[in-house]
């Protein structure tokens, strides 16, 4: 193998066989959460959840082409990785371009070099398979982990953080990320729904994600559903218990760090 493409997330298939493993958003569900719970656990960091305190991801996925702060763009842009430091096993699964910046040694040491793996980005889900480097990520990096997951094997793969919604509290106040802050004025199309104590906002963003969702559901069922259970089967299982995602069984976090903590054994 070339090596140009040694480092190709193809070389992660099976990586993970028959394990748990956990997609990493960084909703408003996990307000208060311990994450080194899962430390022992094979998780996937989506984008900036890597950069949660005491938190050592199995794998950072991001999927911005932005690796660099740019303050003039605002907070929602990812960035801020250039001198970051990973845990000793933490890999990352980036796009070419941004491989490229990881390896420079000016911003990261050589002993991350061999962790860093690349992938296609996809538009359109049916342009992946199980053994290429694509994933589907378009307007959430929440489908590009479960595709990743599913490449390596996974029996189950668990939701936690990938909420698909902000609240928006009583005294005006909103909350859209597990460290209770906000992503700040934002121009979206919106709906609310009252929920107890707070009022759900969903946006058209996240009415995306659950289109997108749904179609993922419908595509694994095209792949010999690998994913075809029931709690506690092999399945794809929401720990958002509120989400509006509905493509996915819901089920309590409780319940599955329980499941988790005894497959991580």
């Amino acid at each position: 193998m070339s090596a140009d493409n040694k480092n190709h997330i193809n070389r992660l298939k099976g990586k993970f066989v028959g394990r748990d493993v956990v997609i990493c958003g960084t909703g408003s569900s996990l307000m208060g959460f311990d994450w080194t719970q899962l430390n022992d656990c094979v998780t996937v960091a989506l984008n900036d959840a890597v950069k949660v305190p005491g938190f050592a991801p199995t794998i950072h996925l991001f999927s911005d082409t932005n690796l660099f702060f740019l303050p003039k763009r605002g907070p929602i842009i990812h960035g801020g990785y250039e001198k970051f430091e990973y845990a000793d096993k933490t890999m990352v699964v980036c796009q070419k371009h941004v491989r490229t910046n990881f390896l420079n040694p000016k911003y990261h040491p050589d002993s991350l070099k061999e962790r860093v793996y690349q992938f296609n980005l996809m538009p359109v889900l049916n342009n992946v398979t199980a053994g290429d480097d694509n994933l589907f990520i378009h307007r959430t990096v929440a489908t590009g982990g479960i595709l990743l997951a599913w490449k390596m094997g996974a029996k189950r793969i668990f939701l936690f953080g990938v909420d698909g919604y902000k609240r928006a509290n009583k005294d005006g106040s909103e909350v859209y990320y597990y460290d209770g802050k906000s992503k700040g004025k934002e121009k979206r199309k919106q709906r609310s729904k009252d929920m107890d104590g707070f009022t759900m906002v969903i946006q058209d963003r996240h009415d995306e994600w659950i289109k997108q969702m749904r179609e993922l559901h419908g595509f694994f069922k095209n792949q010999k559903n690998p994913y075809p259970s029931e709690w506690p089967g092999r399945g794809i299982y929401s720990m958002s218990m509120l989400s509006p995602i509905d493509a996915w069984q819901k089920v309590p976090l409780d319940q599955c760090l329980s499941k988790l903590k005894k497959s991580s054994t």
